[in-house]
């Protein structure tokens, strides 16, 4: 974070980063002493917790270095956990809402989630997606599959349930779409999912 400390006109920031061990407290810090100007900070970070001893906990302090009077009411910036337990490590996608990145992967299998948000749905908002990885989805208020109007290709299950094509409004931007799994009923599936997609132009099939 060496280079923050030489930008300090920043108004805007956006950050994507991978495995590294940067909490509330310490952004809040870094924002105070060489962001003073910063006023939209857009954030994702990608998380691992190794072993598995003590990791909810892990994640509830995470979280609650979020919940500070600068997070929370200064500059009421929100954030969003998303947490799973994997054989040996605990993952974590930790981001800002709104969200402001272009690709995002909609799952609820043995995923739990964590939020400072209010129950807003302003904050909620998804609209800068362009790829959706859509896979193990199951019944959640977390995230509503119709919360992402501008999907250009998405990646998909075949063998999700049939609550997909209920949201076939979404489709009608699409350009492009990767299946990775099919099962018996595929065929039926594809070809409702072809039905909803006039903008498409590109189709791969992965099984």
């Amino acid at each position: 974070m060496a280079v923050l400390r030489v930008v300090s006109n920043l108004t805007h920031l956006k950050v994507d980063a991978y495995y590294i061990n940067c909490d509330g407290y310490r952004w809040e810090r870094i924002i105070d002493d060489y962001l003073a100007k910063l006023k939209v900070f857009r954030l994702r970070m990608h998380i691992q917790f190794p072993g598995k001893k003590n990791n909810e906990q892990h994640v509830d302090q995470l979280v609650d270095s979020f919940r500070t009077q600068f997070w929370l009411e200064k500059h009421q910036w929100f954030i969003h956990c998303r947490h799973k337990s994997e054989k040996d490590y605990m993952s974590i996608i930790l981001y800002s809402l709104p969200y402001a990145f272009d690709d995002f992967v909609l799952s609820t299998l043995n995923m739990a989630y964590k939020s400072t948000c209010p129950q807003n749905n302003d904050y909620y908002s998804y609209t800068e997606v362009n790829n959706l990885r859509y896979e193990h989805f199951l019944a959640s208020n977390y995230i509503s599959f119709t919360q992402f109007f501008n999907i250009r290709n998405i990646s998909i299950d075949l063998r999700l349930d049939q609550t997909l094509w209920r949201n076939a409004q979404i489709f009608y931007q699409l350009m492009s779409i990767t299946i990775f799994s099919t099962d018996a009923a595929a065929q039926f599936h594809l070809q409702s999912l072809l039905d909803r997609s006039p903008s498409l132009n590109s189709l791969i099939i992965s099984s």
